[in-house]
C-alpha cells in the first residue's frame, strides 16, 4: 500500500494530493493553504492590483532594496555567474546576434569618430602594440581616454585618445573619463 498525504484546500474545500499544493517553509506543514489551481486563479484575478503594489513597494524601499541586492549578489557571485552563463549557452544563437549586433555599432561608432586628420597609421601601431601584449598571453584593451560617447564629452578616435591597459582596468572604469573617476574615488573617502 502506497501512503499519499493529503491536505485540504483552504479555497476550494477539496481534499487533494500534497503535489497540488506550492511548498512554503515558513508554514506549519511546508506548504501553501491554497492549491495550485486556486492560487493561479487568485494571481490572475489580482494580477493589475499586485503589480501597482510591486511598483508602489519599489519606490518606498529603494534603498533597502539597493541594499539587499549588492548583498545578495556578494554572497551569491558564482551562482549568478554559473546562471548567467547557462543562459547564455542556451541562448547561444540570440545572444550571438545581439554580439553582433552591439560589434556593429561599436565599429560605426568608431569609424564616424575618426576625424579626416587622424593618423590612421599611428592608430594601427597601438592596435598592433595590445596584439603583442596579447600573443604572450596578457590580457590588454585599447582603451579611450576620453569616451568616444559619454554624458559629458564624446572622444575622437585618434592616436591622441588611444592607450593600451589592462582589460581588468578598463571594464573596471566602463565609460568614464579617468580624471573624473579619481575624482570620485576622492571625494567618497
Amino acid at each position: 500500500m502506497i501512503f499519499s498525504a493529503k491536505k485540504i484546500c483552504k479555497t476550494c474545500n477539496q481534499d487533494k494530493n500534497l503535489d497540488d499544493f506550492y511548498r512554503k517553509k515558513d508554514s506549519k506543514n511546508g506548504y501553501f493553504s491554497k492549491c495550485k489551481i486556486c492560487t493561479a486563479i487568485y494571481y490572475e484575478k489580482n494580477k493589475e492590483e499586485k503589480r501597482k503594489y510591486q511598483i508602489e513597494y519599489k519606490k518606498l524601499n529603494k534603498e533597502k532594496l539597493a541594499i539587499y541586492d549588492k548583498e545578495y549578489h556578494l554572497l551569491n557571485k558564482q551562482k549568478i555567474y554559473d546562471k548567467n552563463k547557462q543562459t547564455k549557452i542556451k541562448n547561444s544563437d540570440k545572444y550571438k546576434s545581439l554580439y553582433c549586433i552591439k560589434s556593429a555599432k561599436k565599429r560605426l561608432k568608431i569609424k564616424s569618430s575618426i576625424p579626416s586628420w587622424a593618423d590612421k597609421d599611428k592608430i594601427k601601431e597601438i592596435y598592433d602594440f595590445a596584439s603583442e601584449f596579447r600573443s604572450y598571453g596578457i590580457s590588454v584593451d585599447v582603451d579611450h581616454i576620453v569616451p568616444l560617447n559619454s554624458k559629458i564629452v564624446n572622444g575622437f578616435h585618434t592616436h591622441e585618445n588611444l592607450r593600451v591597459c589592462l582589460s581588468s582596468f578598463n571594464r573596471s572604469k566602463g565609460n568614464k573619463i579617468l580624471e573624473i573617476l579619481t575624482e570620485q574615488q576622492w571625494h567618497k573617502t
